[in-house]
């Protein structure tokens, strides 16, 4: 009996953990949702507390046994680093987003600092004191780093326009219920060191930063306006902040209602928006005008944005499509909202108002735009317009702060919108800057026609980055690489 006993012990410790591990990662991602913070600084917070470390580390110092208590530290959190990262990686590639990339760099001198002051072979009372503030203050980074105000953050998703008077108190029984089993699948997974390798399996499978948006994306009730078929899609139309609007629907939409926004010029050239739907993103727009960017059109933007998160419950993050002029507003709208925008796509984009519709430069210009433009900026002359800093190749600094990656596609023979007076500009300085461009030079094109006769490669470089799960990293497999130039001769666009 005893035998039978000592063999089950084990398989029940290995299912509890199991167990443990899998409630741990599926609920931290709406728990981190409802407490305002990502997912990477949530599991850092909790898994990383290891609970039967700090156990072994105080029983043996109670019993006289440093060494223990230090070997244990050691062999865990190297155990971690390697077996853990390497069993995550054998079952799914772990491509981690920046924010993962700077934690790791600020624990490296923390655990640098931990190994001097035991490097004499003992670990003082005030060294240990030290230690346990280091601790707090890397928590404390990052919960100032991460938490945000309701209304800004990733928790804004939460409260929709059109909720019924019962969806308070629902979605918070279902965030209490989250917690629960996410605290009692942490509780049960730390009791083996296996508890971050098994929760590192379930992170690999859904790695994206940016968590659940909501639990249903539009339905035809959330969209009263009318409808129409759009190259076999649904079409709502829509009246947001007294600018008319369309909202496509695809018909297998990604997890998390990721979308686009395309920023000017409507069922142009449709032949990305039309992938971008077959590829499960909603496509977004409207309408304001012949603007270029100007602030007026961005607080139309603004408002467009808020209700496509809020009462539509689209991502909170999105993917921006400028075509032609619609590159300012692209550009114009992302550098002032870095935290809400995942990529950039600019379509023979224009990036300096100098080049057009100026004309300043090498292009042929547009002199009635160039004097819409000054008129929609409210400047009072020229020569404002020609010192204005506000031109997308000036105002890159902010996006690639933000590791916001871009991508574009353009003709090498453009004479409206040169090629070296606006994409090329935007890509030496970005990269320069260590930002994430990738282009696509259309061997003989001129402004005309826009997009890919095969649109895939910008399609998988949005999906790549903006994508979550399994979807995500395909897309990332065979998606064009940062800092690439992919020149196509005239057959192939």
């Amino acid at each position: 009996m005893t035998t039978i006993l000592l063999l089950l012990l084990p398989l029940a410790g290995v299912g509890a953990i199991v167990w443990g591990a899998e409630a741990f990662a599926e609920h931290l991602g709406p728990v981190a949702k409802h407490l305002g913070t990502s997912t990477v600084a949530l599991a850092i917070l909790l898994a990383g507390a290891e609970p039967e470390e700090l156990a072994t580390a105080v029983t043996a110092s109670l019993r006289h046994s440093p060494a223990i208590a230090l070997g244990d530290v050691i062999g865990a959190n190297v155990t971690m680093c390697l077996v853990a990262l390497g069993v995550g990686a054998v079952i799914a590639p772990l491509p981690f987003r920046g924010s993962a990339l700077r934690y790791a760099l600020l624990g490296l001198p923390l655990a640098a600092i931990g190994a001097y002051l035991a490097w004499d072979g003992k670990v003082s009372r005030g060294a240990g004191a030290v230690l346990i503030l280091m601790y707090v203050v890397y928590v404390a980074a990052i919960w100032l780093i991460e938490k945000r105000p309701p209304a800004l953050g990733e928790v804004g998703e939460l409260e929709e326009a059109r909720e019924c008077a019962e969806r308070p108190f629902r979605e918070n029984l279902v965030n209490r219920r989250d917690l629960i089993n996410l605290l009692a699948g942490l509780a049960t997974a730390s009791a083996a060191p296996a508890s971050l390798a098994l929760s590192l399996m379930g992170f690999s499978f859904e790695y994206t930063d940016e968590d659940l948006a909501s639990a249903v994306g539009p339905s035809e009730s959330d969209c009263p306006g009318p409808s129409e078929e759009f190259h076999g899609y649904v079409l709502h139309h829509l009246t947001v902040d007294g600018c008319a609007g369309y909202l496509v629907q695809p018909k297998k939409p990604l997890p998390g209602r990721r979308w686009i926004w395309r920023t000017q010029f409507w069922d142009a050239f449709p032949g990305a928006d039309v992938a971008f739907l077959e590829a499960g993103f909603y496509v977004a727009y409207v309408e304001v005008g012949n603007t270029f960017g100007c602030p007026d059109a961005m607080k139309h933007f603004d408002v467009f944005y808020d209700t496509m998160t809020k009462q539509y419950r689209l991502h909170a993050k999105l993917a921006l499509e400028g075509l032609s002029r619609g590159g300012l507003s692209a550009y114009r709208w992302a550098y002032v909202n870095t935290d809400k925008v995942c990529c950039v796509y600019g379509d023979a984009p224009v990036c300096d108002m100098k080049s057009w519709p100026g004309g300043k430069g090498k292009g042929s210009g547009s002199p009635a735009d160039w004097h819409e433009a000054i008129k929609a900026y409210h400047f009072n002359s020229e020569k404002e317009m020609m010192n204005f800093k506000g031109n997308p190749i000036d105002i890159l600094a902010p996006l690639a702060a933000a590791h916001v990656p871009i991508i574009h596609v353009c003709g090498d023979a453009d004479t409206v919108v040169p090629e070296s007076e606006n994409t090329d500009i935007v890509r030496k300085r970005y990269v320069a800057m260590g930002g994430d461009f990738a282009l696509i030079i259309k061997g003989g094109c001129g402004h005309h026609p826009h997009g890919l006769k095969d649109p895939s490669p910008v399609v998988n470089f949005i999906s790549a980055r903006c994508a979550a799960g399994e979807v995500g990293r395909k897309a990332l497999l065979v998606a064009p690489k940062p800092g690439s130039v992919i020149k196509l001769t005239p057959g192939q666009w």
